[in-house]
């Protein structure tokens, strides 16, 4: 679990027009956030907080941008759970007694400590990253795979086995599938690019040989299902990670990975599994 907590004490001596930024990238976060992994939290304090003038910083917000007071931070809030006052702190050691997972403070961070200080939502979406990465693990990869991936997805067969491999071997297949996650970003139309994966991105991926696909056996070893949608489907293409082989299905409509297959590799004429 990542616990993201708004911090308004950084708003204290800051100018509207920087609160604003801050609440509006706080919102986009908020909406974009897995809800399986994500928490939101906050202890109710902005709603109390003045400036040095004795200005309530609440207010000042509803009179700069009355649609951001009044409508978007009651339906933000209406999504994150209420801590007791006093518990968020800048102690982040402090505040793992009570939340041991992950914590970062959502406030105005020009000059960010570390990836557990957020002040836009260029940060979140980097540090999000960052921290998801941090925390793989066997149990926690499916949780964490839509953050760690935004255009790789696992079969739930390809789930199991990757999981089922160790920590070890799930660590140096997790470089590959963050080099086949950057090629999808660059990826914008046609159909996927093999030699570009190959020279650009360093991905051992090549094709079955003719041999293969027109054997009706070891085609239906590479008869994978991909999802719901999509349904059982020839994955011809796969990548070589030492012993191991990752058979893939390129979608070409939303420029997506689907990851079918991880194990051992499959029969050809040649080569008896």
């Amino acid at each position: 679990m990542i616990n993201y907590f708004f911090y308004p004490q950084t708003f204290a001596s800051e100018a509207i027009d920087a609160m604003i930024k801050c609440l509006n990238d706080m919102n986009e976060a908020v909406l974009c956030c897995n809800q399986d992994v994500e928490k939101f939290r906050h202890d109710e304090s902005f709603y109390s907080l003045h400036d040095k003038d004795g200005n309530m910083t609440y207010q000042m917000i509803c009179d700069a941008n009355p649609l951001l007071g009044y409508r978007v931070l009651p339906a933000m809030f209406r999504h994150f759970q209420t801590v007791p006052s006093g518990v968020i702190c800048e102690d982040l050691e402090g505040l793992r007694k009570n939340y041991p997972i992950e914590c970062c403070l959502f406030g105005i961070f020009y000059d960010p400590k570390d990836y557990n200080h957020i002040g836009c939502l260029a940060d979140f979406k980097k540090n999000r990253i960052t921290i998801a990465r941090s925390l793989v693990a066997p149990h926690t990869f499916q949780k964490l795979s839509s953050l760690l991936f935004e255009k790789l997805k696992f079969s739930d067969d390809a789930l199991r086995q990757y999981i089922a491999m160790g920590q070890e071997v799930m660590s140096g297949l997790m470089a590959v599938f963050i080099r086949m996650n950057n090629y999808c970003m660059s990826w914008k139309d046609g159909s996927i690019q093999v030699c570009k994966m190959q020279t650009d991105f360093g991905i051992l991926i090549s094709d079955e040989s003719d041999t293969v696909k027109n054997d009706s056996h070891l085609c239906a070893q590479r008869n994978f299902f991909v999802s719901e949608k999509i349904g059982y489907q020839k994955c011809f293409l796969h990548v070589k990670v030492g012993n191991l082989r990752i058979h893939i299905f390129p979608n070409n409509e939303d420029n997506t990975i689907f990851i079918t297959y991880i194990g051992k590799h499959l029969s050809t004429k040649k080569y008896k599994c």
